[in-house]
């Protein structure tokens, strides 16, 4: 039996390289986009519970959930990553409501 030779790949002409190259960077800085917007809005519930759990020690009313801010909203637009999708929670104060 004779062992099996894999045909080498042909590499790909400058041209191609370029453009594989240009996509690469797009989608690294789209990823990059995405894991900072994911980071931001971590650091914004964190103090945002905090916040809540020091109004609830003191007797203080909850503040009230922070919005989104205008640079969230534009790279939602700008670049939209599907594979973060899902990750979805209640950001309130309280747990939820048992029925």
């Amino acid at each position: 039996m004779q062992g099996l030779r894999c045909g080498t790949s042909r590499p790909p002409v400058p041209k191609q390289r370029l453009i594989n190259r240009l996509h690469a960077e797009k989608m690294k800085r789209r990823k990059d986009a995405a894991e900072a917007k994911f980071e931001r809005k971590r650091k914004r519930k964190a103090r945002h519970d905090k916040a809540c759990k020091l109004a609830r020690a003191e007797g203080k009313p909850q503040p009230a959930t922070p919005e989104s801010s205008e640079e969230d909203e534009e790279e939602t637009s700008d670049a939209e990553d599907h594979s973060l999708g899902g990750r979805r929670g209640g950001s309130g104060c309280e747990p939820p409501a048992h029925l």
